[in-house]
């Protein structure tokens, strides 16, 4: 079963870490109680900027969670982050292998 969470109804802030693990910890609530879904998709539809550590707080945490984690509506912005974060960071290949819509292609 997929999930589909929409960024922008579960944030009014992207750009600090604090902002993203009040997202990751509303987005596990939400799905804890109303979905049980394995693969979730991520939609930044809307959303014009987010720090490397909002993501590194929301959509890293919540791929190590689920089977597969796809990005849609990731402008150029979102992407450079993306892209920096991987750059700068080392993530568990087995999480980026869950991962669709990677800006760029690690592995």
């Amino acid at each position: 079963m997929n999930s589909l969470i929409k960024i922008k109804d579960f944030a009014e802030f992207t750009l600090t870490r604090e902002s993203g693990n009040r997202v990751y910890d509303r987005i596990k609530h939400y799905l804890t109680n109303v979905s049980n879904a394995d693969n979730l998709t991520i939609d930044f539809q809307d959303i014009s900027d987010v720090s490397v550590s909002f993501i590194q707080a929301t959509v890293f945490r919540l791929a190590n969670e689920f089977s597969t984690i796809e990005l849609k509506n990731t402008n150029e912005a979102i992407q450079f982050k993306i892209k920096t974060l991987l750059k700068i960071t080392t993530i568990d290949p087995a999480i980026l292998n869950k991962m669709v819509n990677l800006p760029v292609k690690t592995i």
